[in-house]
Protein backbone atom coordinates (compact mmCIF):
# COMPACT_ATOMS: atom_id res chain seq x y z
CA UNK A 1 0.00 0.00 0.00
CA UNK A 2 1.37 3.39 -1.01
CA UNK A 3 1.53 5.80 1.92
CA UNK A 4 1.31 9.49 1.17
CA UNK A 5 3.80 11.43 3.27
CA UNK A 6 2.29 14.75 4.28
CA UNK A 7 4.47 17.79 4.97
CA UNK A 8 5.78 18.09 8.52
CA UNK A 9 4.18 21.40 9.39
CA UNK A 10 4.74 22.88 12.86
CA UNK A 11 2.02 22.31 15.43
CA UNK A 12 1.30 26.04 15.57
CA UNK A 13 0.56 26.16 11.85
CA UNK A 14 -1.60 23.03 11.94
CA UNK A 15 -3.72 24.29 14.84
CA UNK A 16 -4.06 27.70 13.18
CA UNK A 17 -5.16 26.13 9.91
CA UNK A 18 -7.65 23.90 11.72
CA UNK A 19 -9.14 26.91 13.54
CA UNK A 20 -9.44 29.03 10.37
CA UNK A 21 -10.96 26.19 8.38
CA UNK A 22 -13.46 25.49 11.17
CA UNK A 23 -14.54 29.16 11.23
CA UNK A 24 -14.84 29.25 7.43
CA UNK A 25 -16.88 26.05 7.23
CA UNK A 26 -19.15 27.20 10.06
CA UNK A 27 -19.87 30.45 8.21
CA UNK A 28 -20.52 28.60 4.95
CA UNK A 29 -22.95 26.25 6.70
CA UNK A 30 -24.76 29.24 8.21
CA UNK A 31 -25.07 31.00 4.84
CA UNK A 32 -26.23 27.77 3.21
CA UNK A 33 -28.84 27.22 5.92
CA UNK A 34 -30.16 30.77 5.50
CA UNK A 35 -30.36 30.36 1.72
CA UNK A 36 -31.96 26.93 1.70
CA UNK A 37 -34.15 26.83 4.80
CA UNK A 38 -37.62 28.30 4.16
CA UNK A 39 -38.30 31.54 6.01
CA UNK A 40 -41.90 31.76 7.15
CA UNK A 41 -43.92 34.89 7.75
CA UNK A 42 -45.57 35.36 11.14
CA UNK A 43 -49.09 33.84 11.22
CA UNK A 44 -52.11 36.10 10.79
CA UNK A 45 -55.20 35.88 12.95
CA UNK A 46 -58.70 37.04 12.13
CA UNK A 47 -60.68 39.12 14.53
CA UNK A 48 -63.01 36.15 14.98
CA UNK A 49 -60.07 33.99 16.14
CA UNK A 50 -58.91 36.68 18.55
CA UNK A 51 -62.46 37.06 19.89
CA UNK A 52 -62.77 33.27 20.31
CA UNK A 53 -59.48 33.22 22.23
CA UNK A 54 -60.98 35.50 24.89
CA UNK A 55 -63.51 32.75 25.57
CA UNK A 56 -60.92 29.95 25.70
CA UNK A 57 -60.86 28.72 22.07
CA UNK A 58 -57.46 28.35 20.41
CA UNK A 59 -56.53 29.01 16.80
CA UNK A 60 -55.73 25.39 15.95
CA UNK A 61 -54.65 26.06 12.38
CA UNK A 62 -51.66 28.17 13.40
CA UNK A 63 -48.18 27.05 14.50
CA UNK A 64 -48.15 29.77 17.11
CA UNK A 65 -51.18 29.39 19.36
CA UNK A 66 -52.90 32.30 21.01
CA UNK A 67 -52.10 32.42 24.71
CA UNK A 68 -54.67 33.68 27.21
CA UNK A 69 -53.80 35.15 30.60
CA UNK A 70 -55.87 36.84 33.29
CA UNK A 71 -54.38 39.96 34.83
CA UNK A 72 -55.61 42.16 37.65
CA UNK A 73 -54.20 45.24 35.92
CA UNK A 74 -53.85 46.27 32.31
CA UNK A 75 -50.41 45.51 30.78
CA UNK A 76 -48.16 48.55 30.59
CA UNK A 77 -47.98 48.76 26.82
CA UNK A 78 -51.80 48.91 26.61
CA UNK A 79 -52.04 51.68 29.17
CA UNK A 80 -50.38 54.22 26.89
CA UNK A 81 -51.46 53.00 23.46
CA UNK A 82 -54.57 51.67 21.76
CA UNK A 83 -55.36 51.30 18.09
CA UNK A 84 -58.90 52.53 17.99
CA UNK A 85 -59.83 51.10 14.60
CA UNK A 86 -58.73 47.59 15.52
CA UNK A 87 -60.31 47.94 18.97
CA UNK A 88 -63.65 48.80 17.34
CA UNK A 89 -63.45 45.80 15.02
CA UNK A 90 -62.51 43.48 17.90
CA UNK A 91 -65.31 44.92 20.07
CA UNK A 92 -67.77 44.18 17.27
CA UNK A 93 -66.45 40.58 17.04
CA UNK A 94 -66.71 40.05 20.82
CA UNK A 95 -70.09 41.82 21.17
CA UNK A 96 -68.62 44.07 23.81
CA UNK A 97 -68.37 47.87 24.06
CA UNK A 98 -65.29 49.37 22.48
CA UNK A 99 -64.39 50.91 25.84
CA UNK A 100 -63.77 47.38 27.20
CA UNK A 101 -61.30 46.46 24.44
CA UNK A 102 -57.71 47.56 24.00
CA UNK A 103 -55.36 46.31 21.31
CA UNK A 104 -51.99 47.36 19.96
CA UNK A 105 -49.80 45.95 17.21
CA UNK A 106 -46.20 44.92 17.75
CA UNK A 107 -43.24 44.81 15.40
CA UNK A 108 -42.34 41.53 13.75
CA UNK A 109 -39.78 39.68 15.96
CA UNK A 110 -36.16 40.13 14.98
CA UNK A 111 -35.83 36.36 14.42
CA UNK A 112 -38.31 36.52 11.51
CA UNK A 113 -36.64 37.61 8.28
CA UNK A 114 -38.95 39.61 6.01
CA UNK A 115 -39.16 38.61 2.35
CA UNK A 116 -38.55 40.94 -0.53
CA UNK A 117 -42.29 41.12 -1.10
CA UNK A 118 -42.78 42.53 2.38
CA UNK A 119 -39.89 44.93 1.95
CA UNK A 120 -41.37 46.38 -1.27
CA UNK A 121 -44.91 46.56 0.04
CA UNK A 122 -46.47 50.03 -0.14
CA UNK A 123 -46.38 51.93 3.15
CA UNK A 124 -49.31 52.20 5.50
CA UNK A 125 -50.71 55.69 4.85
CA UNK A 126 -51.28 56.19 8.60
CA UNK A 127 -47.84 55.20 9.88
CA UNK A 128 -45.44 55.45 6.96
CA UNK A 129 -44.25 51.83 7.33
CA UNK A 130 -44.91 48.68 5.31
CA UNK A 131 -48.01 46.83 6.47
CA UNK A 132 -46.81 43.99 8.63
CA UNK A 133 -43.33 45.54 8.90
CA UNK A 134 -41.24 45.63 12.04
CA UNK A 135 -41.67 49.20 13.37
CA UNK A 136 -44.77 49.71 15.53
CA UNK A 137 -46.63 52.98 15.04
CA UNK A 138 -45.84 55.76 17.47
CA UNK A 139 -48.05 55.72 20.56
CA UNK A 140 -49.36 59.19 19.75
CA UNK A 141 -50.85 57.95 16.50
CA UNK A 142 -52.67 55.07 18.25
CA UNK A 143 -54.42 57.02 20.98
CA UNK A 144 -57.75 58.71 20.59
CA UNK A 145 -61.41 57.81 20.40
CA UNK A 146 -62.70 55.27 17.88
CA UNK A 147 -63.19 56.86 14.48
CA UNK A 148 -66.64 57.33 12.98
CA UNK A 149 -67.07 54.54 10.51
CA UNK A 150 -69.90 56.41 8.84
CA UNK A 151 -69.57 58.68 5.84
CA UNK A 152 -66.90 61.40 6.27
CA UNK A 153 -67.77 64.90 5.05
CA UNK A 154 -65.53 64.50 2.01
CA UNK A 155 -65.71 60.67 1.86
CA UNK A 156 -67.61 58.31 -0.39
CA UNK A 157 -71.16 58.97 -1.58
CA UNK A 158 -74.22 58.30 0.52
CA UNK A 159 -75.20 54.68 0.85
CA UNK A 160 -71.65 53.35 1.23
CA UNK A 161 -71.53 50.65 3.86
CA UNK A 162 -69.97 51.53 7.19
CA UNK A 163 -66.45 50.36 7.88
CA UNK A 164 -62.95 51.31 6.96
CA UNK A 165 -62.31 53.01 3.64
CA UNK A 166 -61.77 50.65 0.72
CA UNK A 167 -58.19 49.39 0.43
CA UNK A 168 -57.22 50.50 3.95
CA UNK A 169 -55.88 47.68 6.15
CA UNK A 170 -56.20 48.25 9.91
CA UNK A 171 -54.09 45.16 10.62
CA UNK A 172 -50.60 44.12 9.67
CA UNK A 173 -51.78 41.36 7.37
CA UNK A 174 -49.66 39.26 5.01
CA UNK A 175 -47.58 41.03 2.40
CA UNK A 176 -48.56 41.21 -1.21
CA UNK A 177 -48.09 37.96 -2.99
CA UNK A 178 -48.40 35.93 0.24
CA UNK A 179 -52.11 35.13 -0.21
CA UNK A 180 -55.37 37.00 0.30
CA UNK A 181 -56.12 38.55 3.69
CA UNK A 182 -59.39 39.80 5.07
CA UNK A 183 -59.58 43.35 6.36
CA UNK A 184 -58.68 43.32 10.03
CA UNK A 185 -56.28 40.34 9.92
CA UNK A 186 -53.44 40.88 12.35
CA UNK A 187 -50.16 39.09 13.14
CA UNK A 188 -48.12 40.43 16.05
CA UNK A 189 -50.34 42.06 18.67
CA UNK A 190 -51.50 42.14 22.27
CA UNK A 191 -55.15 42.56 23.10
CA UNK A 192 -57.03 42.88 26.38
CA UNK A 193 -60.71 42.72 27.38
CA UNK A 194 -62.06 44.26 30.55
CA UNK A 195 -64.12 41.78 32.58
CA UNK A 196 -67.02 42.45 34.91
CA UNK A 197 -64.94 41.62 38.01
CA UNK A 198 -62.44 44.33 37.13
CA UNK A 199 -59.72 42.03 35.80
CA UNK A 200 -58.36 41.91 32.26
CA UNK A 201 -58.15 38.96 29.89
CA UNK A 202 -55.03 39.32 27.75
CA UNK A 203 -54.57 37.54 24.41
CA UNK A 204 -51.36 37.46 22.37
CA UNK A 205 -49.51 35.01 20.05
CA UNK A 206 -47.20 32.51 21.73
CA UNK A 207 -43.44 33.26 21.56
CA UNK A 208 -41.57 32.72 18.31
CA UNK A 209 -39.25 29.67 18.58
CA UNK A 210 -38.47 29.14 14.90
CA UNK A 211 -35.10 30.85 15.37
CA UNK A 212 -34.11 28.28 17.98
CA UNK A 213 -34.80 25.39 15.59
CA UNK A 214 -32.74 27.08 12.91
CA UNK A 215 -29.89 27.74 15.34
CA UNK A 216 -29.85 24.07 16.37
CA UNK A 217 -29.83 22.99 12.72
CA UNK A 218 -26.93 25.34 11.98
CA UNK A 219 -24.91 24.02 14.92
CA UNK A 220 -25.61 20.36 14.11
CA UNK A 221 -24.84 20.94 10.45
CA UNK A 222 -21.55 22.64 11.28
CA UNK A 223 -20.52 19.80 13.58
CA UNK A 224 -21.50 17.16 11.00
CA UNK A 225 -19.50 18.87 8.27
CA UNK A 226 -16.47 19.89 10.33
CA UNK A 227 -16.34 16.96 12.77
CA UNK A 228 -14.65 14.27 10.59
CA UNK A 229 -11.84 16.46 9.19
CA UNK A 230 -11.23 18.00 12.63
CA UNK A 231 -11.01 14.50 14.14
CA UNK A 232 -8.58 13.39 11.43
CA UNK A 233 -6.34 16.42 11.89
CA UNK A 234 -6.41 16.11 15.69
CA UNK A 235 -5.39 12.45 15.41
CA UNK A 236 -2.60 13.40 13.03
CA UNK A 237 -1.32 16.01 15.48
CA UNK A 238 -1.47 13.77 18.56
CA UNK A 239 -0.29 10.46 17.02
CA UNK A 240 3.44 11.45 17.07
CA UNK A 241 3.05 12.57 20.69
CA UNK A 242 1.68 9.15 21.65
CA UNK A 243 4.52 7.50 19.73
CA UNK A 244 6.99 9.67 21.65
CA UNK A 245 5.46 8.61 24.99
CA UNK A 246 5.61 4.92 24.01
CA UNK A 247 9.26 5.26 22.97
CA UNK A 248 10.15 6.99 26.26
CA UNK A 249 8.46 4.23 28.27
CA UNK A 250 10.19 1.55 26.18
CA UNK A 251 13.59 3.15 26.82
CA UNK A 252 13.04 2.76 30.58
CA UNK A 253 12.39 -0.96 30.08
CA UNK A 254 14.83 -1.74 27.30
CA UNK A 255 17.82 0.60 26.79
CA UNK A 256 18.66 -1.26 23.57
CA UNK A 257 15.28 -0.54 21.99
CA UNK A 258 15.31 0.70 18.36
CA UNK A 259 15.39 4.47 17.75
CA UNK A 260 12.18 6.47 17.56
CA UNK A 261 10.88 7.28 14.02
CA UNK A 262 11.21 10.95 13.02
CA UNK A 263 7.59 11.40 11.87
CA UNK A 264 4.99 14.03 12.67
CA UNK A 265 5.15 17.83 13.04
CA UNK A 266 8.43 19.69 12.98
CA UNK A 267 8.54 20.11 16.76
CA UNK A 268 8.06 16.36 17.28
CA UNK A 269 10.78 15.65 14.72
CA UNK A 270 13.24 17.84 16.62
CA UNK A 271 12.28 16.23 19.95
CA UNK A 272 12.51 12.73 18.46
CA UNK A 273 16.00 13.46 17.11
CA UNK A 274 17.14 14.70 20.52
CA UNK A 275 15.55 11.65 22.16
CA UNK A 276 17.37 9.26 19.83
CA UNK A 277 20.69 11.00 20.48
CA UNK A 278 20.08 10.79 24.23
CA UNK A 279 19.26 7.08 23.93
CA UNK A 280 22.47 6.46 21.97
CA UNK A 281 24.53 8.32 24.58
CA UNK A 282 22.92 6.34 27.42
CA UNK A 283 23.64 3.07 25.65
CA UNK A 284 27.26 4.04 25.08
CA UNK A 285 27.64 5.24 28.67
CA UNK A 286 26.26 2.01 30.13
CA UNK A 287 28.29 -0.10 27.73
CA UNK A 288 31.52 1.75 28.62
CA UNK A 289 30.92 1.37 32.34
CA UNK A 290 30.13 -2.32 32.06
CA UNK A 291 33.20 -2.90 29.92
CA UNK A 292 35.38 -1.02 32.41
CA UNK A 293 34.05 -2.99 35.40
CA UNK A 294 34.50 -6.24 33.45
CA UNK A 295 38.07 -5.37 32.59
CA UNK A 296 38.88 -4.49 36.19
CA UNK A 297 37.27 -7.68 37.50
CA UNK A 298 39.14 -9.77 34.95
CA UNK A 299 42.46 -8.15 35.78
CA UNK A 300 41.94 -8.76 39.49
CA UNK A 301 42.27 -12.48 38.93
CA UNK A 302 45.99 -12.16 38.23
CA UNK A 303 47.01 -10.62 41.61
CA UNK A 304 44.70 -13.05 43.39
CA UNK A 305 46.47 -15.95 41.75
CA UNK A 306 49.83 -14.53 42.86
CA UNK A 307 48.51 -14.23 46.41
CA UNK A 308 47.60 -17.89 46.38
CA UNK A 309 51.20 -18.85 45.50
CA UNK A 310 52.71 -16.49 48.08
CA UNK A 311 50.72 -17.84 51.04
CA UNK A 312 51.86 -21.43 50.53
CA UNK A 313 54.75 -20.98 52.98
CA UNK A 314 52.64 -19.35 55.72
CA UNK A 315 51.38 -21.19 58.77
CA UNK A 316 48.30 -23.28 58.18
CA UNK A 317 45.97 -21.08 60.21
CA UNK A 318 47.05 -17.89 58.48
CA UNK A 319 47.08 -19.56 55.08
CA UNK A 320 43.53 -20.90 55.50
CA UNK A 321 42.18 -17.47 56.49
CA UNK A 322 43.84 -15.74 53.53
CA UNK A 323 42.76 -18.41 51.08
CA UNK A 324 39.19 -18.09 52.36
CA UNK A 325 39.24 -14.36 51.65
CA UNK A 326 40.77 -14.97 48.25
CA UNK A 327 38.05 -17.51 47.47
CA UNK A 328 35.34 -15.02 48.34
CA UNK A 329 36.96 -12.37 46.17
CA UNK A 330 37.20 -14.78 43.27
CA UNK A 331 33.53 -15.70 43.71
CA UNK A 332 32.60 -12.02 43.65
CA UNK A 333 34.65 -11.47 40.52
CA UNK A 334 33.03 -14.50 38.90
CA UNK A 335 29.57 -13.14 39.70
CA UNK A 336 30.47 -9.71 38.33
CA UNK A 337 31.85 -11.18 35.12
CA UNK A 338 28.76 -13.37 34.74
CA UNK A 339 26.50 -10.33 35.20
CA UNK A 340 28.48 -8.31 32.66
CA UNK A 341 28.51 -11.20 30.22
CA UNK A 342 24.74 -11.55 30.49
CA UNK A 343 24.29 -7.80 29.98
CA UNK A 344 26.46 -7.71 26.88
CA UNK A 345 24.91 -10.84 25.41
CA UNK A 346 21.30 -9.89 26.17
CA UNK A 347 18.99 -11.58 23.71
CA UNK A 348 15.94 -10.22 21.96
CA UNK A 349 12.83 -9.70 24.04
CA UNK A 350 9.71 -11.67 23.23
CA UNK A 351 6.26 -12.26 24.65
CA UNK A 352 6.32 -14.99 27.31
CA UNK A 353 3.70 -16.89 29.25
CA UNK A 354 5.00 -16.03 32.71
CA UNK A 355 3.02 -18.78 34.46
CA UNK A 356 4.58 -21.45 32.22
CA UNK A 357 8.07 -20.05 32.79
CA UNK A 358 7.57 -20.12 36.57
CA UNK A 359 6.14 -23.65 36.41
CA UNK A 360 9.28 -24.87 34.59
CA UNK A 361 11.52 -23.32 37.24
CA UNK A 362 9.48 -24.90 40.06
CA UNK A 363 9.54 -28.32 38.40
CA UNK A 364 13.32 -28.17 37.98
CA UNK A 365 13.91 -27.27 41.64
CA UNK A 366 11.43 -29.92 42.82
CA UNK A 367 13.22 -32.56 40.71
CA UNK A 368 16.43 -31.63 42.54
CA UNK A 369 14.78 -32.36 45.90
CA UNK A 370 13.82 -28.82 46.88
CA UNK A 371 10.74 -28.20 49.01
CA UNK A 372 9.08 -25.95 46.42
CA UNK A 373 5.38 -25.76 45.53
CA UNK A 374 3.35 -23.74 43.02
CA UNK A 375 -0.16 -22.61 43.85
CA UNK A 376 -2.60 -23.62 41.13
CA UNK A 377 -4.22 -20.63 39.45
CA UNK A 378 -5.86 -20.00 36.09
CA UNK A 379 -3.99 -16.71 35.76
CA UNK A 380 -1.62 -16.76 32.80
CA UNK A 381 -0.17 -13.27 32.27
CA UNK A 382 1.90 -12.51 29.19
CA UNK A 383 5.01 -10.34 29.56
CA UNK A 384 7.51 -9.00 27.05
CA UNK A 385 10.96 -9.93 28.32
CA UNK A 386 14.22 -11.73 27.67
CA UNK A 387 13.55 -15.43 28.51
CA UNK A 388 17.01 -16.32 29.84
CA UNK A 389 17.30 -13.26 32.11
CA UNK A 390 13.84 -13.64 33.59
CA UNK A 391 14.31 -17.38 34.13
CA UNK A 392 17.60 -16.73 35.94
CA UNK A 393 15.88 -14.10 38.08
CA UNK A 394 13.10 -16.51 39.13
CA UNK A 395 15.64 -19.28 39.82
CA UNK A 396 17.61 -16.92 42.05
CA UNK A 397 14.53 -15.99 44.12
CA UNK A 398 13.55 -19.66 44.56
CA UNK A 399 17.12 -20.65 45.48
CA UNK A 400 17.28 -17.91 48.13
CA UNK A 401 13.99 -19.12 49.66
CA UNK A 402 15.26 -22.71 49.76
CA UNK A 403 18.67 -21.70 51.10
CA UNK A 404 17.61 -19.29 53.84
CA UNK A 405 13.97 -20.28 54.44
CA UNK A 406 14.01 -24.09 54.00
CA UNK A 407 10.99 -23.97 51.61
CA UNK A 408 9.59 -22.00 48.69
CA UNK A 409 5.88 -21.39 48.00
CA UNK A 410 5.45 -19.76 44.60
CA UNK A 411 2.36 -18.07 43.14
CA UNK A 412 1.59 -16.10 39.95
CA UNK A 413 -1.14 -13.43 39.94
CA UNK A 414 -2.15 -10.27 38.07
CA UNK A 415 -2.53 -6.93 39.86
CA UNK A 416 -3.77 -4.17 37.61
CA UNK A 417 -1.32 -3.88 34.71
CA UNK A 418 1.37 -5.93 36.49
CA UNK A 419 2.14 -9.62 36.64
CA UNK A 420 3.24 -10.64 40.14
CA UNK A 421 5.41 -13.62 41.08
CA UNK A 422 5.56 -14.14 44.87
CA UNK A 423 8.07 -16.51 46.51
CA UNK A 424 7.43 -17.11 50.24
CA UNK A 425 9.68 -19.06 52.62
CA UNK A 426 9.58 -20.41 56.18
CA UNK A 427 12.81 -18.82 57.40
CA UNK A 428 13.45 -16.37 60.25
CA UNK A 429 12.98 -13.37 57.96
CA UNK A 430 14.82 -10.04 58.11
CA UNK A 431 14.48 -6.95 60.28
CA UNK A 432 12.49 -4.11 58.78
CA UNK A 433 15.62 -2.00 58.38
CA UNK A 434 17.33 -4.66 56.29
CA UNK A 435 14.61 -5.22 53.66
CA UNK A 436 16.12 -2.61 51.34
CA UNK A 437 19.76 -2.78 52.34
CA UNK A 438 20.12 -6.40 51.19
CA UNK A 439 19.67 -5.17 47.60
CA UNK A 440 22.94 -3.22 47.80
CA UNK A 441 25.78 -4.83 45.80
CA UNK A 442 28.15 -6.93 47.93
CA UNK A 443 26.11 -6.31 51.09
CA UNK A 444 25.58 -9.33 53.37
CA UNK A 445 23.37 -9.26 56.47
CA UNK A 446 25.11 -10.10 59.79
CA UNK A 447 22.87 -11.47 62.53
CA UNK A 448 23.08 -10.38 66.16
CA UNK A 449 24.99 -13.47 67.18
CA UNK A 450 27.68 -12.73 64.60
CA UNK A 451 26.77 -15.20 61.87
CA UNK A 452 27.02 -13.78 58.40
CA UNK A 453 24.87 -14.91 55.51
CA UNK A 454 27.08 -16.60 52.98
CA UNK A 455 27.38 -15.50 49.38
CA UNK A 456 28.84 -12.60 47.45
CA UNK A 457 25.97 -10.19 48.03
CA UNK A 458 25.22 -9.73 44.34
CA UNK A 459 22.24 -12.06 43.94
CA UNK A 460 19.43 -9.73 44.95
CA UNK A 461 21.16 -6.72 43.38
CA UNK A 462 21.28 -8.56 40.04
CA UNK A 463 17.63 -9.64 40.45
CA UNK A 464 16.45 -6.08 41.01
CA UNK A 465 18.59 -4.72 38.16
CA UNK A 466 17.15 -7.31 35.77
CA UNK A 467 13.57 -6.63 36.88
CA UNK A 468 13.94 -2.87 36.59
CA UNK A 469 15.52 -3.23 33.17
CA UNK A 470 12.24 -4.88 32.13
CA UNK A 471 10.10 -2.11 33.65
CA UNK A 472 9.35 -4.04 36.85
CA UNK A 473 10.86 -4.41 40.31
CA UNK A 474 11.74 -6.81 43.12
CA UNK A 475 10.94 -6.13 46.77
CA UNK A 476 10.91 -8.01 50.07
CA UNK A 477 8.31 -7.88 52.80
CA UNK A 478 7.67 -9.82 55.96
CA UNK A 479 4.88 -12.40 56.18
CA UNK A 480 3.28 -14.12 59.17
CA UNK A 481 6.00 -16.72 58.85
CA UNK A 482 9.19 -16.05 56.94
CA UNK A 483 9.83 -13.64 54.12
CA UNK A 484 8.18 -12.97 50.75
CA UNK A 485 10.14 -11.94 47.65
CA UNK A 486 7.83 -10.29 45.11
CA UNK A 487 8.69 -9.84 41.43
CA UNK A 488 6.53 -7.49 39.32
CA UNK A 489 6.65 -7.19 35.54
CA UNK A 490 4.42 -5.11 33.25
CA UNK A 491 1.81 -7.09 31.36
CA UNK A 492 2.30 -6.98 27.61
CA UNK A 493 -0.56 -5.22 25.77
CA UNK A 494 -1.64 -6.07 22.25
CA UNK A 495 -0.74 -3.29 19.78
Amino acid sequence: MIRIRLPQWPLTVQILVLTLVAILVAQLVTVLAVRIAPVGQPPHYTMAEVAAAFDGSSAANHKRKLTVRHRHALPGELRTANEAGLAAMLADATKRPAADIRIVRRGVPDMVVATSAAATRPPDPRHGTPLGGRPAPPPGDRAGPPPDFGRPPDGPPDGAPPGPPPGQDFGNGPPQGAGPASPGDISEFIAARHEKDGSWTVVEPSPEWEWLRRAVLWIVGGIAVMGPPAWWLARRITRPIRTFAVAADRLGRDPKAPPMPLDGPAEIGVAAGAFNRMQARIQKYVSDRISMVGAISHDLRTPLTRIRFKVENLPDTTRAAILSDVGQMEAMIADVLAFIRDSDMAGAREKLDLASLVACAVDDRAAMGGAVTLSEDETSPVVEAEPVAVRRLIDNLIDNALKYGNAARVSVTVRGDEAVVAVADDGPGLPETELERVFLPFYRFTEDHGDTITGTGLGLAVCRATARAHGGDVRLYAAEQGLVAELTLPVAHAH
